[in-house]
């Protein structure tokens, strides 16, 4: 049994975590690629796979990987639902299995993630099992028409794989295959584009990308079948003449109609220089996927899973294709690369694409349904360092079956055995061609009467243990009864499905050309903006959009504490200036000292959060110059920070301003992030464009009481006017600064605006700097805003709330 894992989960925090900071997990699949030919499981392999064996060096490999079942459907339907393919009655590629199934889709569904599959998964009947959303549809039929029949084993099947393939094997400028495959690439690319300009409120996603390459046919666009020109394509490594064949072989050989035909060495060289090169267009799409992950800025938060669904057998012991249990066929690629979390590494151990379901279930802090039926093993030990399962099961009763085939891997041993075939035994750390089998050297050493050998000897007692597993493990009577029933209902209802008006269960995916590109009902500049990426603002600078993982979860807690901190400030002013506007005179100094000690707590405290967060608000808040061209945005900040309060407003022009002002800021403090959180600016034009918000907007907030003072003085004065001017000019008479206990604080001369301009200013984080975040991010600020900054006032002193007496 598979050890449970104790680390803290993949993106696991204290707190409640923001979608964004969940990892997205990115699962590339490719169809029928043999292991045993990449680089990065032989080194004289001569396929170039650059972008593949990148991977590979920040990935933990997985050296002994096995598919549950050498055909497609029945090791995909294995594969996404962790269970062995005669539990789900997966019996061949027009099986379906129930769509109350559950599926690794299902599983992330339900923690959040957005799964969406783009490319070949073989599904027949229900063509989503647990995904979201499907970009394309399949390339294969998604109906019974792919039936295997055990009433006629001898009957050779029309759709069938045949010598074609061989045949005709070569370079093309494009084919079926590439169609499909560059609309999966085109798809998933898209995907991950939108993903990212959605912003920080987007899902995380589970994409798996599923290539039909390098499946037969053999051609490939001229491109990469140039990449091997002048290389002497190596002939497969072991040749086993037809009548030596094991008897699941010639059956292969003969429904394949591979029985009658010798391909000479041209033609095999061709079809494998074709394979190699649809392996480095496969190379190409995972280079292509892995930078659009960097290019959005995803791939610092992404889990990459590469595998494939079976293998291929390339011409080796003179078979083709799948359909067996031997290594170039049932040996798989794969791939885990997480490095923050995963260090790489390579695993020897005996693993299953059977394990993925409870492996990306760890990944996303859950478990397999304990009541449900579950195979596969999590891969999290071997990903950790640990002890992890070193046992695979494989079962196949497809094209070339007559009854089951079953395959168990485990240490060095392979068994494979089929009631009507008999058994093979290997082992593959003596023998990795898979040539001497001890079943049948074991069974002529009994006949004979010879001694045995010491190694044949463990043979022995390994072929006698796995004998009897098997035995216990499978019913072989019962799974024959349940395949042949399971045939001939499939093939009464094809027949029955082909007569009169034929509706396919293929799936077609929703594309909406109403609802793309430049459309009269989507107002032009807001869909260009919002198609762009990087994000820019009104003014066309380079805001960098959502970039999910670039702030950690304590510094989205000390945002949300800003935000918090902010709205209660501006509840207390909004209270003071209720109070002040509907008392005409004002209120008692004592009430008004009362209110202003309440804000000006608050306002401490807004301060503290600043100074000591100071790094993080100054890194996502810049404002470059005091020419930048949100001037009326700065406009709107200059009320906020104006340095007096007047009580003479018209009606609740005041209340009205604040309560926007806070409906405002609480839609949009988290804006500020999209918009700033690429800064392009050094630090030190970052510190300088601090300091001139800082210097420009109190050059700006004094000119502008200078000329408000020098009104009042030409007026005629009235209700409200402040009493006690002084005569001197310059000097700001009408503002009085109340200490504790109501006590007027000293006026102090305002310096010339050159020395004000000079002299040294506080930390860079101050109050008007997290305000100038939650306009600074809302181009469409209200137009009441605006009217009424030319008339109102609020204050946000730094050691006392000035005050109009």
């Amino acid at each position: 049994m598979n050890s449970r894992a104790t680390a803290a989960p993949v993106g696991a925090s204290n707190g409640a975590p923001n979608p964004s900071q969940k990892p997205n997990i990115l699962y590339i699949m490719a169809d029928q690629l043999a292991a045993p030919l990449l680089k990065m499981y032989n080194e004289k392999s001569q396929i170039l796979t650059p972008n593949l064996d990148k991977l590979a060096a920040k990935s933990v490999q997985f050296d002994s990987a096995y598919t549950p079942s050498p055909l497609c459907a029945p090791s995909r339907m294995s594969m996404i639902t962790g269970q062995l393919p005669m539990k789900i009655k997966a019996f061949d590629n027009a099986s379906q299995i129930g769509s109350d199934i559950p599926t690794y889709a299902h599983y992330l569904r339900r923690e959040g993630y957005q799964t969406v599959l783009a490319g070949k998964m073989h599904f027949v009947g229900d063509q989503l099992h647990g995904y979201e959303t499907r970009l394309t549809s399949d390339i294969y039929p998604g109906d019974f028409g792919w039936v295997v029949n055990w009433d006629q084993p001898d009957t050779r099947l029309e759709w069938y794989h045949n010598a074609s393939s061989i045949l005709q094997a070569g370079p093309c400028v494009r084919s079926n295959q590439l169609d499909y495959d560059e609309e999966v690439m085109y798809r998933s690319t898209q995907f991950m584009y939108d993903h990212v300009r959605e912003g920080p409120d987007a899902r995380p996603f589970a994409l798996t990308v599923s290539l039909t390459h390098p499946h037969d046919p053999y051609t490939i666009e001229e491109k990469y079948w140039d990449l091997y020109e002048g290389v002497d394509i190596d002939l497969p490594q072991v040749t086993i003449p037809k009548d030596q064949q094991d008897p699941h072989s010639k059956r292969l050989l003969k429904v394949c109609d591979l029985w009658d035909v010798d391909f000479d060495e041209d033609q095999i060289k061709r079809a494998r220089r074709a394979y190699y090169g649809a392996v480095s267009y496969v190379d190409d799409c995972i280079g292509r996927l892995l930078e659009t992950l960097r290019r959005c800025k995803l791939d610092d938060n992404t889990i990459i899973v590469f595998s494939g669904d079976h293998g291929d057998m390339l011409g080796e012991r003179g078979l083709w294709y799948k359909m067996n249990f031997f290594e170039g066929s049932a040996r798989v690629p794969l791939l885990i690369s997480y490095p923050k979390l995963f260090t790489p590494r390579r695993v020897s151990q005996n693993v299953s694409t059977l394990d993925i379901l409870p492996t990306m279930c760890d990944f996303v802090n859950t478990k397999p349904h304990p009541s449900l039926p579950m195979d596969g093993l999590s891969l999290l030990p071997h990903l950790e360092g640990r002890e992890g399962h070193d046992t695979v099961i494989g079962e196949y009763t497809g094209e070339g079956t007559i009854s089951p085939l079953m395959m168990i891997r485990r240490g060095d041993w392979k068994y494979i055995t089929c009631p009507s075939d008999g058994s093979i035994l290997f082992n593959l750390a003596l023998d990795p061609l898979e040539l001497n089998d001890y079943a049948k050297i074991l069974t002529k050493k009994a006949t004979l009467s010879a001694p045995l050998r010491p190694e044949e000897e463990e043979a022995q007692r390994i072929f006698a243990a796995f004998e009897a597993e098997a035995a216990e493990r499978w019913d072989f009577d019962a799974i024959t009864k349940e395949v042949l029933q399971s045939q001939r209902q499939r093939k009464f209802v094809w027949a029955a499905l082909r007569q009169g008006h034929f509706t396919s269960w293929d799936y077609n995916p929703l594309d909406d050309g109403r609802e793309k590109y430049i459309r009269s009902h989507i107002p032009l500049d807001d869909l260009e903006r919002r198609a762009r990426y990087p994000a820019v603002d009104t003014w066309g600078r380079e805001t960098g959009g959502w970039v999910a993982g670039d702030l950690t979860p304590d510094e989205f807690r000390s945002l949300e504490s800003l935000r918090q901190r902010l709205a209660t400030l501006t509840a207390n002013l909004k209270s003071l200036q209720d109070n002040v506007a509907r008392s005409n005179p004002l209120p008692s100094p004592s009430s008004l000292q009362a209110s202003a000690r309440i804000a000006q707590h608050n306002l401490h405290s807004l301060q503290l959060l600043l100074s000591d967060k100071q790094d993080l608000f100054s890194r996502l808040a810049v404002h470059p110059s005091t020419n930048f061209p949100g001037r009326e945005h700065e406009m709107i900040l200059q009320t906020f920070l104006r340095k007096r309060l007047e009580p003479d407003v018209e009606g609740d022009a005041l209340a009205d301003l604040w309560g926007d002002v806070r409906d405002a800021l609480m839609r949009r403090v988290r804006g500020f992030v999209e918009e700033e959180s690429q800064d392009v600016y050094t630090a030190e034009e970052r510190e300088l464009g601090v300091e001139n918000v800082r210097t420009g907007l109190r050059r700006d907030l004094e000119e502008e009481d200078e000329e408000s003072d020098e009104e009042e003085e030409d007026g005629e004065g009235g209700e409200g006017a402040t009493q006690g001017r002084g005569k001197d000019e310059g000097e700001d008479e009408d503002v009085v600064m109340l200490g504790p206990g109501g006590v007027e604080v000293p006026k102090q001369k305002k310096v010339p605006e050159k020395t004000k301009v000079e002299e040294k200013k506080g930390p860079a984080a101050e109050p008007e700097h997290a305000l100038w975040f939650g306009v600074r991010a809302d181009p469409g600020v209200p137009n009441n805003l605006r009217a009424a900054a030319g008339g109102v006032a609020a204050a946000a002193g730094m050691k006392g709330l000035p005050l109009r007496r």
